[in-house]
Order: C-alpha cells, then structure tokens, then sequence
C-alpha cells in the first residue's frame, strides 16, 4: 500500500496501532468523520507512513488506527500541527490501549 512512499525505508520507523472508543453522548457518525478528516490531514504531514483506521464491525463505537512515522519524533510532531488539536479538542474518543513499535525495517 505505502512501499512506493519516497521515506518507507527510512531507518528507524515508529508505529502505534491505537483502540480507542468514541466517548459516551458523542454521535458515533460526528467521530468517524472527524477521524476520517484526521487522518486524510495527517497523511500528508512530511514524517507520516501511514495512517488507516478501522470501525469495529462488533462494537461501532471502537475504532482501531494504525499510524507510521520516520520516526519518533514525526510522530510527537503530529501533535502539533493544526488538524491533530482541532481533533483532540472536540473531545470526541478516547484510547482503549496502544502499542508502539519501533525499527520495522
């Protein structure tokens, strides 16, 4: 899906694969769409690989993300462009759990 990106081979990689869960009273449509802009904005920041989510056919409210970076810091980075804030302050989801894994290649 990403092999032809100019950076996949760039050494180290950083992921995190994220649960999290649309918070109680929240639209389940409001947060996917708002996850679904996210993650369009995101894909285009210089340091991301990847950026995918997936709606949990069992439980709607769940979603699973994966994200790849150059590396750690692209990935803190994140946090500061405009589109991450716009996300995380509507307050809409919150993490489940999370797994990191560094150096995929």
């Amino acid at each position: 899906m990403f092999a032809d990106h100019p950076l996949v081979n760039k050494k180290p990689n950083y992921g995190i694969t994220a649960q999290i869960r649309v918070r109680e009273g929240i639209d389940v449509a409001v947060a996917k769409k708002a996850l679904n802009e996210l993650a369009h904005a995101t894909r285009t920041e210089a340091g991301c690989l990847q950026f995918d989510m997936q709606q949990d056919a069992q439980r709607p409210d769940h979603f699973v993300l994966w994200q790849r970076f150059i590396d750690e810091a692209a990935f803190k980075q994140h946090f500061e462009m405009p589109h991450t804030k716009r996300y995380v302050d509507q307050n809409l989801t919150e993490l489940v759990m999370h797994w990191e894994t560094h150096d995929f290649n």
